[in-house]
């Protein structure tokens, strides 16, 4: 059964745009220790923001999944939940897995 998965206080950046209709993003690799939500069973996922402070811009995604490769990490997710619109985001926006 697909369960909602959470870590609290991830959170890393965009390292290139992202436009509205992306289904993948790229962000930096975790720091800190930090590690995302495990989501190896089938049809787990975790909920990430996107938040873009210079233009007042954020939308919620569904993750779904991720691949680290060296310094960059790809991560699958569907876009505009929670009534959010799915948006273009700048590099260097915020990507963070809340609580």
């Amino acid at each position: 059964m697909a369960q909602i998965r959470f870590a609290n206080n991830v959170s890393t950046q965009l390292t290139k745009p992202v436009a509205a209709d992306d289904s993948t993003i790229e962000v930096r690799s975790l720091t800190q220790g930090l590690v995302w939500p495990n989501i190896s069973a089938t049809g787990d996922y975790f909920l990430i923001v996107i938040d873009d402070n210079s233009a007042s811009t954020w939308e919620i995604l569904k993750c779904t999944k991720v691949e680290i490769s060296g310094n960059a990490t790809t991560l699958t997710v569907e876009r505009g939940l929670e009534g959010t619109t799915p948006s273009a985001f700048n590099a260097g926006s915020v990507v963070e897995n809340r609580l």
